[in-house]
């Protein structure tokens, strides 16, 4: 019994340092210098990326810190368009959609 308690901690252990590297690839993107492409739109793909791949690890600590990040990305990309007359649309979607991952992030 004692035993089946160890294994459980060792395979979350696996699992949270697993879903974790992709959650610090996340949070290095805006400083890369490497990248040459939109960093925010980067950091949306690849946290809706994660939560596809990663969907059982979604209300963990991981999880939250991944809508987080796709919450911010969205956020900044809306304040990006917020001068072009042209694209309210395109922005209040931007901003509903990080208000939903936010939302989801304190439940």
């Amino acid at each position: 019994m004692m035993s089946q308690g160890r294994d459980e901690a060792k395979h979350r252990g696996i699992a949270a340092r697993e879903t974790a590297r992709p959650l610090f690839r996340l949070l290095t993107i805006p400083s890369d210098a490497t990248i040459k492409e939109d960093k925010q739109k980067l950091i949306e793909k690849e946290a809706k990326d994660w939560l596809l791949e990663y969907k059982r690890a979604y209300d963990t600590p991981e999880g939250q810190g991944v809508r987080f990040e796709l919450a911010k990305s969205l956020f900044q990309q809306a304040r990006h368009i917020e001068s072009e007359p042209k694209r309210p649309r395109e922005r209040r979607a931007l901003l509903r959609c990080g208000q939903e991952a936010l939302h989801r992030t304190g439940r």
